[in-house]
């Protein structure tokens, strides 16, 4: 990944958040959320290892994602 990549995951992420607010379906905007997230803990995994002296001891995200609010309810 580079600057360029960076720059189009947070663009990525703020469209996702502006499509989160837009929707009208707690489904929709759990999933616009989710995207989001996982575009800027992205950015986050690079940030990291650009000041990082060895990438291979860069940590990974490993993420949890919960199940949607409305399957949780059911």
């Amino acid at each position: 990944m580079n600057a360029d990549d960076r720059e189009y995951f947070l663009r990525r992420a703020s469209e996702e958040d502006e499509a989160a607010r837009a929707s009208l379906s707690l489904t929709a905007r759990w999933r616009h959320e989710e995207l989001a997230s996982l575009y800027r803990l992205r950015v986050l995994a690079f940030d990291r290892s650009a000041i990082e002296e060895d990438p291979s001891e860069v940590a990974q995200p490993f993420i949890l994602v919960p199940g949607s609010p409305e399957t949780e309810a059911a």
